[in-house]
């Protein structure tokens, strides 16, 4: 680099030194990063204290969605196509509990029992209620935030009977081929004990994405013996009311945020 100074020109060996001068003093006041490049030689200058300057705040990204996000809720009532699946007079509860096909089918649209007992001569019984509900009022774009399904007990439950929310993937025909056509996993539970009683069974964070905006959500009421798989040394059972039943029938409520 000396070299090169004494090959130059003074006047421009002397306008170099000063821009180097000018680059030190940017630099010792925060007006410069501490190294540059001139002339393809790299300088570092040490020993300058470099003043601290606030880093700027990356912008905020736009929201994708097109307008501000509006909370709505929808109420929606059982379809008539649904309806009670049930074993009965099973000698054996892994038998009865696992069973491809129902032996007997009810599509009462004023009532189903929810059940798992032990009868009398030692038979055991499982019964099931499949709900299937038109959602497709929900907007595809939408985000579930919360859902409930209100049941209401017919008549006084035998004994403290606890029902399970399970997804269910049943025959939109409902036969019953449907009656193992249920899931294992809970998305909620409830547990009656007075007569005519309503209570509201909340979905679970699963549970919530059962519910399809493109058709026909489909789930199922069990009895907890069914899903834990606890052989019933009693009769328990609920008669909840269906879509018929202006006063008590089933409803599920969904509330979901979308773009207005």
């Amino acid at each position: 680099m000396c070299a090169f100074l004494k090959r130059t020109a003074p006047g421009f060996a002397a306008g170099f030194i000063a821009g180097v001068l000018l680059t030190y003093f940017a630099m010792c006041h925060g007006l410069g990063p501490n190294a540059f490049t001139l002339l393809g030689f790299q300088f570092r200058l040490p020993g300058c204290r470099i003043s601290q300057t606030s880093t700027p705040t990356p912008p905020v990204p736009t929201p994708t969605g097109t307008g501000t996000p509006s909370l709505s809720r929808r109420s929606f009532y059982p379809l008539p196509t649904g309806g009670e699946l049930l074993n009965l007079g099973c000698l054996d509860w892994t038998l009865c509990r696992t069973a491809r096909d129902a032996n007997s089918r009810r599509t009462s649209l004023i009532s189903g029992t929810v059940g798992a007992s032990l009868n009398t001569p030692r038979e055991y019984l499982i019964q099931r209620v499949f709900l299937f509900f038109d959602t497709s009022q929900i907007p595809d774009d939408a985000l579930i935030q919360s859902a409930s399904l209100r049941l209401c007990s017919i008549g006084q439950p035998i004994g403290t009977p606890t029902v399970h929310l399970v997804q269910s993937t049943a025959s939109d025909s409902f036969s019953l081929e449907d009656f193992d056509r249920v899931g294992s996993e809970s998305g909620g539970s409830i547990t009656f004990s007075l007569p005519n009683q309503c209570l509201d069974l909340a979905f679970g964070p699963t549970a919530l994405q059962w519910i399809t905006s493109s058709g026909v959500t489909k789930i199922a009421i069990v009895h907890d013996f069914d899903v834990t798989n606890t052989v019933p040394v009693v009769q328990n059972l609920v008669v909840i009311a269906l879509p018929d039943d202006p006063e008590y029938r089933a409803r599920l409520d969904v509330t979901f945020y979308v773009d207005r």
